[in-house]
């Protein structure tokens, strides 16, 4: 997340001021995080929170990405959040 937010202070996107490959290749991770309710990590940084809204306002995320979710996907994160939120605040706090 540090990585993205020094990124993100030379411009809007990853890699300068153009939406790229380097944007595509993340949005994944950042999607992951909110699934996972860690949301608040993201909103924690400003340019990253910005960055990510930027992110699932895009055409390419909408119809590539957004439209797929499989509701039983999304049943599975929200039944699973809690172990996996305990499981990551005792890797993060090693």
């Amino acid at each position: 997340m540090s990585d993205i937010d020094a990124a993100l202070a030379c411009g809007a996107w990853l890699a300068g001021d153009e939406y790229s490959l380097a944007d595509i290749a993340y949005g994944p991770y950042m999607i992951r995080l909110e699934h996972l309710g860690f949301g608040a990590r993201i909103a924690a940084r400003p340019r990253v929170a910005e960055w990510v809204g930027r992110l699932l306002a895009t055409h390419g995320y909408k119809t590539g990405v957004q439209q797929w979710f499989n509701p039983g996907y999304l049943e599975l994160f929200d039944r699973e959040r809690p172990a996996a939120r305990e499981r990551i605040a005792c890797i993060t706090a090693a």
